[in-house]
């Protein structure tokens, strides 16, 4: 069977097309067009008989079969290609699986690396932030390259400069802070760098101590920069107390040698010129002025470089080096030196400035300790002094002269009493030093028991008196204004009446004797009161002879009280107050011998009725005129005198 005959179902494509076509009207079918212009080729060489319709068949069949065979052909080739194509397919769905599979696995490995980097992102982050931080963090708490420096520099040269101490505050400024993180946060960092800075600042401290004593030298109140520069200094030390206590060791030894090379040159010519030992007074006066003037000048400075309480302590130390040299020279001026009162001005100028010191330093300082020392030698020196004069001038004493005036070894001791007490007086308190009462002891009761003794030399008890009471009297004037001598001068005046007791006894048995009624006077006191007899009868007291005393008592009253001639014993006595007394003593006692004699002339008893005699009134009034007289004779000779 050939192609064409094959049933329908397996009949070639070209031949339904063919089939179609003759069934059709060819010239309208396109299909049939295409066919006609397929087979022409094919029937271009046959020629027309009955085997045409075979032989066409066979060009088809063979076309056909050829066609076929390239289809089969080109089919195997498809085939292979879709083998192939399927196998890659395949392959492709296998690789596709694993792919899909990986991509799952990618997108879980993405999904976690997305969260992962999230993640990191966010620990970037914090990392920056941190990082920042810290990079703040120790740009704020830690010192720059410059400021290491300085302090590289600092310790090399030795040199202290303002940005040094600028560097240090910001050292100690980082060191609090960090301590404030320690203690609030617990920050490790700030824990390691406060460590760093205490290193710093401790090694900062060793450069400072290592500087300070050069910076000590030719320290004064006009080194302004220095000041400054140790103020800050001492300022950071300060809570170092082993650090602050050796620089403080420091300033003592170097401030105590540029004090003591200051006393030197201040007391060139006190200290190593011998003429300075002609002017003690000066001397002392002029050490201790300037050694004071040191004193507040460094107490000023130091007050300026450092704010410690320790500024007593400090003077002290400071001061300690001026304490053996100005002892040694004023032991030196007190050996050489004889007056008392010039060694009592000394002892008061000590006085005065131990106080003073006491102020500016304190009690118990090297230098009060030492001026109270040599406050105690100086009154042993004065006491010696005063006595070792006294008895020169008791020695000296001579026999009192013919006026009865005191000699001049009183007078000299007087002097001496006076410019000793003067001394005192202008000093106020002294009692450290020589009390009144010490110099009182120690020069005027001396000289009253040689007083006393060197009256003795004289023969009359009348002179005897005046010389003592003219003695006494003017020891009475010289501490008459000293209160607390209330009881000596009691006990003077006690002794100078005693001394007016014998004038006064003398002077009026005189008149007693000249006036004719002493004998008188003895026989009616020698009378009792209990006689009976009248006195007139008894012997020595008849009327006549009574008559007579009186008219010889008349008589004396009229020539005592006109004449200018009449013997008065307390002429001689220097003070005027003293004779006024013992005159009014004379007049009270003769006045009560006169009395007492009236008494007797007036008791009817006695029979003494016809005796004219003078009435006491008038007896007393010409005594107290002779007595006037005196005193204006006293003062015409004292006007005279002066």
């Amino acid at each position: 069977m050939s192609v064409i005959d094959k049933p329908s179902s397996t009949v070639n494509p070209l031949r339904e097309k063919v089939t179609s076509a003759c069934s059709k009207k060819l010239y309208n079918d396109k299909d049939c067009l295409k066919i006609a212009e397929f087979i022409t080729p094919l029937v271009e060489d046959m020629a027309l008989d009955s085997c045409v319709d075979r032989k066409l068949h066979n060009r088809l069949e063979k076309y056909e079969l050829r066609l076929n065979k390239e289809y089969l052909s080109e089919f195997e080739k498809i085939n292979n290609i879709v083998q192939k194509f399927d196998e890659l397919c395949v392959k492709m769905n296998s690789t596709c699986t694993n792919l899909s599979k990986q991509m799952e696995t990618v997108k879980f490995k993405s999904m976690d690396l997305v969260q992962k980097t999230a993640s990191l992102k966010e620990k970037k982050a914090s990392i920056e932030s941190r990082c920042n931080l810290i990079n703040e963090f120790l740009e704020n708490h830690s010192l720059t390259a410059e400021e290491l420096r300085e302090l590289e520099e600092c310790e090399q040269t030795g040199h202290l400069s303002e940005f040094f101490f600028k560097v240090l505050e910001r050292c100690h400024e980082i060191r609090e802070d960090c301590r404030n993180m320690v203690q609030e946060q617990g920050h490790l960092a700030a824990f390691e760098v406060m460590e760093n800075m205490q290193k710093i600042d401790d090694r900062s401290h060793a450069i400072i101590c290592n500087n300070l004593k050069r910076e000590f030298q030719n320290l004064s109140l006009d080194s302004h920069q220095k000041k400054q520069i140790l103020s800050k200094a001492f300022k950071l030390i300060q809570k170092n107390d082993a650090v602050f206590q050796l620089a403080i060791d420091q300033y003592i030894a170097s401030r105590s040698q540029d004090l003591l090379n200051q006393f030197v040159e201040i007391n060139k010519m006190a200290v190593q010129l011998p003429e300075g030992l002609s002017e003690p007074i000066k001397a002392v006066s002029d050490m201790l002025t300037s050694i004071h003037e040191l004193t507040e000048n460094e107490k000023q400075l130091f007050s300026s470089i450092c704010t410690a309480e320790n500024l007593p302590e400090v003077l002290d130390e400071c001061l300690k080096s001026l304490v053996s040299p100005f002892k040694i020279r004023v032991e030196q001026l007190l050996s050489t030196e004889k007056d008392a009162i010039t060694i009592l001005k000394m002892g008061n100028i000590l006085i005065f400035y131990s106080d003073k010191f006491a102020t500016l330093i304190r009690e118990e300082s090297h230098f009060t300790v030492m001026l109270a020392e040599l406050i105690k030698t100086v009154r042993q020196v004065c006491i010696a002094g005063v006595n070792h004069q006294v008895d020169g001038l008791m020695r000296k004493m001579t026999a009192p002269h013919y006026d009865l005036l005191p000699v001049p070894e009183v007078r000299q001791c007087l002097s001496l009493y006076s410019g000793l007490t003067s001394v005192a007086n202008k000093t106020g308190d002294v009692s450290a030093l020589l009390e009144p009462e010490r110099v009182y002891e120690y020069v005027l009761e001396p000289l009253i028991q040689t007083v006393q003794l060197s009256a003795t030399r004289l023969k009359s008890d009348v002179d005897v008196s005046v010389f003592t009471i003219n003695c006494l009297t003017v020891i009475r004037s010289a501490i008459s204004e000293i209160t607390a001598f209330k009881k000596k001068i009691e006990m003077i005046d006690a002794m100078i009446e005693g001394n007016s007791d014998v004038l006064v006894s003398v002077q009026v048995s005189e008149m007693l004797d000249k006036s004719g009624v002493l004998e008188l006077y003895q026989k009616f006191n020698a009378v009792s009161l209990n006689e009976d007899k009248p006195l007139s009868s008894l012997p020595g007291l008849e009327t006549s002879t009574v008559g007579e005393a009186l008219v010889k008592f008349t008589q004396f009253l009229h020539v005592y009280s006109g004449s200018a001639q009449t013997e008065d014993l307390v002429i001689q006595i220097l003070a005027s107050e003293e004779r006024l007394k013992i005159r009014e003593r004379n007049t009270t006692e003769f006045l009560k011998v006169y009395k007492m004699i009236v008494e007797r002339l007036e008791e009817a008893k006695n029979g003494y009725e016809n005796l004219h005699y003078l009435p006491i009134d008038n007896v007393e009034s010409l005594l107290k005129f002779e007595t006037l007289s005196s005193q204006k004779e006293d003062a015409a000779v004292s006007s005279s005198t002066a």
